[in-house]
């Protein structure tokens, strides 16, 4: 039999509101002082709100259900996100894997193919100044399809520049006879027109090449809304405990993805094509392949990502709507924000100088640069592996600090071992352990946003992802630029060398942190708050027969 007390309560339990326990309790019984911390309400007033604790036991119930219906949705959207950000990734490295069939079908050198790759590079520095509001202004859900209609349609330019190329390559000669691949010739600048390179094959003037340059620029504007958003949909949808391990997955793709891009193009077009109109055909198809992917996902993102459900986000991330400067300056105030900076700067100037010369320095030493797609694979594989590891061993903010100094050393470890590949001409096996190597390296990149994400709180996630990818893919355009040069003036091989110094440097930089997460530690101030609240009223009611309510609503603490 109840006592009176419960008969009371289960009287004046209200149907369920929109408010979450917390905000029922603490809401009404305790007030904000200028530090910020929350009050701790009286006996007396505790005592004077029965109703209110029956109420919270009601609500949290609610919650619980609530909970057990997540995990389902939020590891799908997280897959849905992962996928988008691998195919944002295959327009990225086309042209690396297939250097000689390119300059032949467009009539451009090496440095002209080297601008589709910097083209990526270049959108990161003003994307960190509008990801932050347009993540803001349509969510997760909205920017996420807006990347991937730009990516599509960037691959739908990219064909056209093949549809316009191939008015031009019809066949000088019969079908039937058979024509040797030519050496490449160079086409005048100021020529429009085709130009013959041998009996039966012509190449392009440039207006072939503008129209795939404008295409990679669309597609480029569609990554960064994927790729800074990481944080952000970590924070929408996973407890902070899962954060790290939803991270680590969706940077992953960072890596599956670009080995795709390394994988696909030497499967569709051949080494040594018979002849010039097959080239063109061949990347033609190749063109078109990557237009259907992207548009198979965009139909996916479209249809299957949803918005973030309604839940009880902690207060600590609950935000004033904010302007992208006012982050910017928040973020800018942080010293440990700025050694992030550095090291995720230096990481991915690595890694975009590597993947752009990685085809041309094999082709130099004697190597097939169709070796980079079994390099790519190896690094998936290295990836994947770290990846699974990593989200046992990286359980909170506090381990990503050891997570990217060991990927630093992971990276100079993998530089090296290309470096002696090439300099002693070993076999090329061992260069695929080496680039395999290099996928051990993953945290580099998911932990640098987490924790840039931490170290600049209350910044927002999505703003602050973009400020590293603004300076990380700058520095890297650099870095193509003067490792090109480098290998230029016949560094060759050297080059490797003095980036696998580089990564030291950088792993140093981990060194200097503060070791203060305020993100972390402002959802840990409000949890403690709540659990003295909870714990609190508890020992109030303890006697009173509300905890046997509590054990029907079968709630634990």
């Amino acid at each position: 039999m109840l006592s009176p007390a419960s008969a009371f309560c289960r009287k004046t339990v209200s149907p369920l509101s929109s408010m979450s326990p917390m905000e029922t309790i603490i809401g009404s019984s305790t007030k904000e002082v200028d530090t910020g911390v929350l009050e701790i309400p009286t006996y007396n007033s505790l005592k004077a709100r029965g109703s209110q604790w029956c109420r919270c036991v009601q609500f949290r119930k609610a919650d619980k259900d609530q909970g057990s219906t997540l995990p389902k949705w939020r590891w799908v959207m997280l897959a849905i996100l992962s996928l988008d950000i691998c195919v944002s990734y295959i327009p990225y490295y086309t042209f690396v894997p297939i250097p000689s069939q390119s300059m032949q079908v467009y009539g451009v050198d090496e440095a002209a193919l080297n601008v589709l790759c910097i083209l990526y590079a270049l959108v990161y520095v003003p994307a960190a100044f509008v990801t932050g509001p347009i993540v803001s202004y349509m969510g997760c859900c909205g920017a996420f399809v807006l990347a991937m209609f730009l990516t599509s349609f960037g691959c739908a330019i990219r064909c056209g520049g093949a549809s316009y190329s191939a008015l031009f390559m019809q066949p000088l000669t019969p079908a039937s006879s058979s024509v040797v691949m030519p050496e490449f010739t160079s086409p005048s600048a100021d020529s429009a027109s085709p130009t013959l390179t041998a009996a039966g094959a012509v190449t392009v003037g440039p207006e072939a090449f503008w129209w795939l340059v404008v295409g990679q620029a669309l597609c480029s504007l569609g990554q960064p809304l994927l790729i800074n958003s990481t944080s952000e949909l970590g924070v929408e949808w996973f407890p902070p405990h899962e954060r790290p391990k939803a991270a680590m997955v969706s940077n992953l793709m960072n890596f599956v993805g670009s080995s795709l891009s390394f994988i696909l193009p030497p499967l569709v077009v051949q080494e040594n094509p018979s002849s010039l109109q097959q080239a063109q055909q061949e990347i033609a198809s190749l063109l078109r392949i990557q237009l259907w992917i992207s548009g198979i996902f965009l139909v996916i993102t479209t249809f299957l990502y949803v918005k973030t459900p309604p839940r009880n986000i902690p207060k600590s991330l609950e935000r004033e709507t904010s302007t992208c400067a006012s982050d910017i300056y928040m973020i800018f105030r942080s010293k440990d924000f700025w050694l992030v900076n550095g090291y995720f700067s230096v990481f991915i100037a690595l890694c975009h100088a590597f993947d752009a010369v990685e085809g041309s320095l094999l082709e130099h030493y004697g190597y097939n640069a169709s070796l980079t797609a079994w390099t790519a694979i190896s690094c998936s594989i290295g990836s994947i592996i770290s990846t699974y590891y990593e989200s046992k061993w990286i359980t909170g903010a506090t381990g990503y600090q050891g997570a990217l100094i060991t990927a630093a050393g992971f990276l100079s470890l993998s530089l090296m071992l290309c470096f002696a590949t090439l300099y002693f001409h070993w076999h090329s096996s061992v260069f695929v352990l080496g680039v395999g190597i290099m996928g051990f390296c993953t945290p580099g990149w998911g932990c640098s946003c987490e924790l840039g994400a931490e170290v600049s709180y209350p910044a927002r996630e999505a703003t602050a992802s973009s400020v590293l990818e603004a300076f990380s893919n700058l520095s890297g355009v650099f870095s193509i630029i003067i490792v090109q040069a480098l290998l230029d003036s016949g560094y060759g091989a050297s080059v490797l060398a003095l980036l696998a110094g580089t990564s030291t440097l950088g792993g140093a930089l981990m060194l200097c942190l503060s070791g203060r997460l305020p993100r972390s530690e402002a959802e840990a101030e409000e949890a403690s708050a709540e659990q003295a609240v909870i714990s609190k009223l508890r020992r109030s009611f303890s006697g009173s027969g509300m905890a046997s309510d509590e054990e029907e609503l079968g709630l634990s603490h």
